[in-house]
């Protein structure tokens, strides 16, 4: 089916009194196709086919308390159960065949019209309404609305128009069929009834309700005084799907060929409070949510982007095809073109109602971690940005029967016991997760989508896993992603590994230079470190999964983990490098001394800056990625690295450079034997001191020189990035949801810069993960512009932008530079600074944007 919601959004309106950001438009996915009309028809079939939109249990005798019990709505505003249908369109071939003409749904305008906004009312629970004429074949001119002398009438008519969508250029609207050859789609629209009478929900005759006297704008009669908000469908059909090479016609369900008897019905179901609280705040002179539900918080806190796909069509309720190709319209009704008023048809032997189990009140929750399906317990949610996925192992796909159950049954039957399921029809599989585990917070705020097989399931979403691991899983301990300079791998042999990271292969050559061999079956950490050990390397690194390479040095840059998640062919709980990526270790068994790579020569400087000298150490350390610079003097009141310090009676130049590794800090210096420090600024009162002062044997190697009393082994971490503050903020590495970095902004006295506002509201919260990207996929799920990053692990999210009088920082971006807790190679503000960002234009579905004009064209009748 052509996609045609791109067409939706131009729209050409009357307007003559009312506001123009002050509205809301939602998009509705098809629920039901069939003879269904629990107005005119309640309990019966009705005469003509009809594609309704709204709740999963829509019947032929829906209420407005009925309707409450579904469990799901075609719309996207899940608060509100009203049900909405018009007639379903088909095309009649010159062989007397009627075929279907796609459509992409149904989209409701609620519009806050008329001179007495001031007092509009909520629809009231059981209110029903039917605009339009199905008897209708001509243009009737002379039944007006009610007018006075302030504001005339105007043609009933009027309320359904139609407009050619073509790439050759806009065309007038008309009130029937004139052109259906429109390569953007043909677009029906039809205006409801705004006034009330105030007493009865429903007339068979419509008599409880009648037009504004200009339809859409105006005022009500004197015997209708109550506002409502003003309803408008539109339909955009896909003609030009259709071959009309024949010379056939376009013909409603309701047999006709004209458009004139196109109409339109509503039956409130509408969450009482959350619709009182949209008119209040989203319609009317104050409100500016510029036609957008993700402006209007009443009605953004039951958004679901996935509501035609999490509440698709339901099975047909009436017993009778009216899809595809038809031999004659549902309800036996002949075409006909009018001028004279058609009558309703009936077929001589109508069709029976199936039966549907009953689901009303049935749960449909989204799993929380500790939750059980059978004996595989959820753990929570993960991004997928593809590279790696997070769960890297076995995977499959199934469009009609993904389910938890059957995705978990798939994974333990080939040995896995992670199970992770992800856009309703994915299942992955694997024995440790390549991309981490968000906080459950940041899950809860997710949007999910049903499991393709269980209507009641959530199966992830888009870029999005949701993980299961089995509770009966007894094998070997999971050693996960190894974290650079913190995860340590026994071996069976003797001492033990530390991971340094994953590097990139060699260019022209290899990153490991020594002896290597492959095993496509039983390659493990393990018996690659044994392999390497025995002709006494200092790393080893595997790749591929299945190939193990020595050597004393590592030529090549370093890489995101990401990179290296192939799982080892020999045990399928560690991670053995990736294509052309390497998973590098270093052994504790190393024991030559000879100076490396890593390991600097260079003279020395009395200028306090870092510079190249002879190393004093009897060792060489096993760690990459450090150059020693010489012996420095400590400073105190600040230490001259004031970032870290830390005093262990195991300490070694390696643990140190650890550490400062896992930090992302430029320098590190070992002290006094014991001591570890480290930053990524030297005191200038520091400087190189005789190299003798550093003499001092490590407390945790012997062989190690840990510089002396007040005199530092002083360290440059090679692999130090500068931290950075990301421009534009690319979430899960989707262009198209992008943040700007704005800029480092004091929070105001009392206040803070990206705290709330009566319209848009605001998030706060602290993270021991916290990343830039993690705050913005935080802020752009809640529906908020703007986000900020603070003291490290604090996010903030808001739509209103920088409030309460906050203004740049006066020492610039310097003033914000504590890195993220979570990502030491970003800066996520200061003490009090925030780094701002704002959702970019054209980026994401925030709710809460920056209100601003919309660009649409506005004419007058």
């Amino acid at each position: 089916m052509t996609n045609f919601q791109g067409a939706f959004l131009v729209i050409v309106f009357t307007l003559t009194f009312g506001n123009v950001d002050a509205f809301w438009r939602m998009v509705c996915g098809t629920v039901q196709v069939g003879r269904v009309d629990p107005i005119i028809s309640p309990g019966g079939i009705s005469g003509h086919c009809h594609t309704i939109a709204g709740p999963n249990n829509i019947n032929t005798t829906s209420t407005f308390d009925s309707l409450q019990a579904s469990y799901c709505t075609s719309c996207s505003i899940q608060k509100d159960k009203s049900a909405y249908w018009t007639p379903q369109l088909y095309y009649r071939h010159r062989n007397g065949s009627f075929e279907e003409v796609p459509h992409d749904g149904t989209v409701v305008y609620y519009l806050d019209r008329g001179v007495d906004i001031a007092n509009i009312v909520a629809f009231p629970p059981g209110f029903r309404v039917l605009s339009g004429d199905s008897a209708a074949r001509a243009y009737d001119p002379t039944t007006n609305t009610y007018g006075n002398k302030q504001y005339g009438g105007r043609p009933v008519a009027d309320r359904t128009s139609f407009a050619c969508l073509d790439s050759s250029g806009p065309m007038p609207e008309t009130p029937g069929f004139n052109v259906t050859r429109c390569s953007s789609g043909l677009r029906a629209q039809i205006h409801f009834q705004s006034c009330w009478d105030g007493v009865n929900l429903f007339k068979s005759d419509q008599s409880h309700v009648a037009y504004l006297s200009g339809i859409d704008n105006g005022v009500c009669p004197p015997t209708h005084p109550k506002l409502l908000p003003h309803l408008f469908f539109e339909i955009i059909y896909s003609v030009n799907s259709v071959d009309q090479s024949d010379g056939g016609m376009f013909v409603f369900a309701n047999g006709d060929t004209t458009g004139y008897g196109f109409h339109g019905d509503f039956l409130n179901g509408w969450d009482p409070q959350v619709q009182a609280d949209a008119i209040s705040q989203c319609m009317g002179p104050q409100a500016t949510n510029g036609g957008q539900i993700g402006l209007c918080p009443p009605l953004a806190a039951s958004v679901d982007p996935y509501y035609s796909r999490n509440c698709p069509e339901q099975q047909p309720l009436v017993n009778e095809t009216v899809h595809g190709m038809l031999k004659v319209l549902p309800g036996c009704n002949p075409p006909t073109g009018g001028p004279l008023r058609a009558a309703q048809n009936t077929c001589p032997v109508q069709p029976a109602l199936n039966y549907i189990p009953n689901q009303d009140y049935k749960n449909r929750s989204v799993a929380i971690p500790g939750d059980k399906v059978g004996t595989w317990q959820y753990m929570g949610c993960s991004y997928d940005t593809g590279t790696p996925r997070p769960l890297a192992g076995l995977g499959y796909s199934n469009t009609t029967g993904m389910t938890i159950d059957t995705c978990t049954a798939f994974c333990k039957k080939n040995g896995y016991f992670l199970a992770g399921l992800e856009y309703s029809t994915q299942c992955y599989c694997a024995s440790a997760m390549s991309q981490i585990l968000q906080d459950p917070i940041t899950c809860s705020w997710q949007s999910y989508m049903i499991c393709s097989g269980n209507n009641f399931q959530f199966c992830g979403g888009q870029g999005l896993m949701q993980i299961w691991n089995d509770t009966t899983y007894s094998g070997p301990a999971i050693k996960g992603v190894p974290v650079a300079g913190k995860t340590n791998l026994t071996l069976p042999s003797r001492g033990n590994a530390t991971y340094q990271g994953c590097f990139m292969e060699g260019v022209g050559g290899r990153a490991l230079t020594g002896t290597s061999y492959s095993n496509s079956n039983n390659m493990s950490l393990e018996t690659c470190a044994v392999f390497c050990q025995k002709s006494n390397y200092a790393m080893f690194g595997t790749e591929y999964g299945q190939e193990c390479y020595c050597g004393n040095t590592v030529s090549t840059t370093q890489v995101g983990q990401g990179n290296c998640s192939s799982f080892c062919t020999g045990d399928k709980t560690e991670f053995c490098g990736g294509g052309s990526r390497l998973s590098v270790w270093s052994l504790s068994s190393y024991t030559t001394a000879t100076p490396s790579s890593g390991s600097g020569t260079g003279g020395g400087s009395s200028s306090g800056t870092p510079s190249s000298s002879s190393s004093s150490v009897a060792a060489v350390p096993s760690a990459s990625g450090i150059a020693y610079l010489n012996c420095y003097s400590e400073t105190s009141n600040p230490r001259a690295l004031a970032a870290v310090f830390k005093s262990s009676t195991s300490m070694t130049v390696d643990s140190c450079a650890q550490t400062a590794q896992s930090l992302n800090l430029q320098y590190f210096g070992v002290e006094y034997a014991s001591q570890c420090l480290a930053g990524s600024t030297l005191d200038p009162r520091s400087g190189v001191i005789a190299s003798n002062k550093c003499s001092m044997a490590c407390s945790g190697n012997n062989r190690q020189t840990c510089g002396g009393p007040s005199a530092i082994s002083l360290y440059n971490n090679t692999l130090y990035v500068k931290p950075f503050n990301p421009n534009p903020v690319n979430i899960h590495n989707q262009p198209g949801s992008q943040y700007g970095y704005v800029g480092c902004y004091s929070e105001p006295a009392g206040a803070r810069a990206l705290g709330s506002t009566a319209s848009y509201g605001a998030y706060t919260t602290t993270s021991t993960t916290l990343t830039v990207e993690a705050c913005a996929a935080l802020c752009l799920a809640k529906g908020y512009a703007w986000m900020g990053v603070e003291n490290g692990n604090q996010c903030f999210c808001n739509g209103a932008g920088i409030i309460n009088g906050a203004a740049k920082s006066a020492g610039g971006d310097a003033d914000c530079a504590i890195t993220c807790v979570g990502n030491a190679q970003e800066n996520c503000g200061g003490t009090a600074k925030l780094n701002i960002y704002q959702l970019k234009s054209g980026s994401g579905s925030a709710k809460y944007a920056t209100p601003a004009k919309r660009g649409w064209r506005f004419k007058t009748w």
